[in-house]
């Protein structure tokens, strides 16, 4: 035998489902997709065709509706992603780690002109960004007590200031074609991630709900305001700037990374008409690729 199966994991990806709570006229909604990944003593159905082991694909999926039906944490990501892996934990004794990230996306309550108060079953796209989260329940250990991992993010974030950042003192050689500018647009698309300090009792975790809430509400305050108001030396120094101060507002977050691609705003040359009525050129080109792309990692001491 010269090799053999070293990893088995499976499940479902892409469940999407929409969520509508009643109370009278005061609706809550929440929109996720939803991934599901399995392991356990599922290597026979690799290595034998041995498909007893198998929890369907589709049964997962119907398992994801029936619990977003079913669930008391729902409209909240962190809980529900955790939920949906107990659930698997705890139904098939040969399951023994479960990995759920699901991604909730964006809807906030319509505000009529004729109104003051937000309309209770009216809602609104309010923007691309999602909001992530994911639990790993892992009982390989132990059975009894298996260990509890929870994740949250923010994605999807498109950023635009057209001035307050500059560009400049890098490494000029014969390499560099780059203009050094006090002076830019600065353009980025968030892609936050942050690792919660999650209690390893359940109960505990769900308890939580409240302020892993606060949490994703504070990192994307936070990324908007620093992005905002602070003036940018590079984006290295902006998101550091964003992770230390997550992570120092919020005693549940260990860990915050950041992938910021360096989106490119090229101004369009119209020196052959401008310099003849003496107008500035801001008329930009933008492109997708390619991009810098910044990424970096803050953690508690």
């Amino acid at each position: 035998m010269t090799s053999k199966l070293t990893t088995a994991k499976y499940g479902k990806d892409g469940v999407k489902l929409l969520r509508i709570l009643r109370n009278g006229d005061w609706h809550d909604i929440a929109e996720y997709t939803v991934t599901v990944l399995l392991q356990g003593d599922i290597h026979t159905s690799y290595t034998s065709s041995d498909n007893s082991v198998i929890v369907s694909t589709d049964s997962i999926k119907n398992t994801i509706n029936i619990l977003a039906q079913n669930s008391q944490h729902v409209l909240q990501p962190e809980c529900f992603a955790l939920e949906i892996a107990l659930h698997f934990l705890n139904t098939y004794a040969h399951i023994n780690k479960a990995e759920v990230c699901v991604v909730k996306h964006r809807w906030t309550r319509i505000c009529p002109s004729s109104s003051v108060q937000p309309h209770g079953h009216s809602f609104r796209r309010d923007g691309d960004d999602k909001r992530t989260a994911s639990a790993l329940v892992d009982a390989t250990v132990s059975s009894d007590t298996p260990s509890i991992e929870l994740k949250a993010g923010l994605k999807d974030v498109l950023l635009l200031k057209s001035t307050g950042s500059s560009f400049a003192n890098f490494i000029i050689d014969s390499f560099t074609t780059l203009k050094e500018t006090d002076d830019r647009v600065f353009s980025t698309v968030v892609d936050c991630s942050y690792t919660l300090n999650a209690p390893q009792n359940v109960s505990e975790c769900f308890a939580l709900a409240s302020a892993f809430d606060e949490i994703a509400q504070g990192v994307r305050d936070i990324t908007l305001d620093t992005f905002a108001l602070e003036f940018s030396e590079s984006v290295q120094a902006t998101l550091f700037s964003m992770a230390q101060k997550i992570v120092e507002y919020h005693q549940l977050v260990d860990n915050v990374n950041y992938n910021l691609p360096n989106k490119h705003y090229i101004p369009i040359d119209l020196s052959f008409y401008q310099m003849s009525v003496g107008m500035t050129n801001d008329v930009l080109l933008p492109t997708e690729l390619p991009s810098g792309l910044i990424c970096g990692s803050v953690s508690r001491l």
